[in-house]
Formats: structure tokens, sequence, C-alpha cells
């Protein structure tokens, strides 16, 4: 199998707790095939289709803050309502830094997919 570390909140992520996942990994008897692939070091790509998405209107720029997000939340929670991102910077032209990118679902109906390999 391919080990695929998840590295990107550069924030957060340690060394020592990528040793830790290794070396539990190592045993439980779980070797992997190949070179483990950081994600941290694959930023260039996703950036690359991350520019992809957005040119081709698949995505936007969401300049959402965290506690924005979070206040929407716990709304919803306390509502008994599941959180739906309401959609607040999908058709601004241009957003503030930091930002992220959110994918371009249907504003109406449901999105759904069949997971192939479960």
């Amino acid at each position: 199998f391919l080990l695929r570390i998840e590295d990107t909140d550069l924030a957060r992520s340690e060394t020592r707790f990528t040793e830790d996942i290794m070396e539990s990994l190592k045993w439980l008897g779980l070797n992997w095939d190949e070179e483990p692939v950081y994600q941290s070091k694959r930023f260039s790509r996703y950036t690359e289709l991350a520019d992809q998405l957005l040119a081709k209107n698949l995505a936007f720029r969401c300049d959402c803050s965290p506690e924005t997000l979070n206040a929407l939340r716990e709304k919803c929670e306390k509502d008994k309502k599941p959180f739906r991102y309401p959609g607040t910077c999908r058709d601004k032209k241009t957003v503030n830094s930091p930002h992220v990118i959110r994918v371009k679902t249907p504003s109406d109906g449901e999105t759904a997919f069949t997971d192939l390999i479960r």
C-alpha cells in the first residue's frame, strides 16, 4: 500500500507525529510498498489543480473567517439543522487573503456519489 502523510497543516504538523504513525504501522506489521508521499511536498501540484478549477468556474475563493463559519455551525446545531456553507463568497469577484478554495457544488438539490472502494 501507499503511505500518504497528511501534513499540509504546517502549523500543527510535527515530524514526531509522522514518526509515531510510521512506528505504529510497523509494529502492526503493516509495511508500505514505496516511499511515503508527503502532501506538503505537493503544494505546487495542488495550486496548479486549484487554478484549473477556478479557471473553469468549478471552484471559487472564500475568505469567510473560521469564526464566522463556526458561529454559523453553532447556530445550525442549536436549531438542530445540518450545517451547509451558505455560499457567501460563491459569486464574489474579489476576496481578501487569507482564503480557501471551495468546489462549486450545485446550489439546489442533492450532491451524491457512489464510493467505489467501499
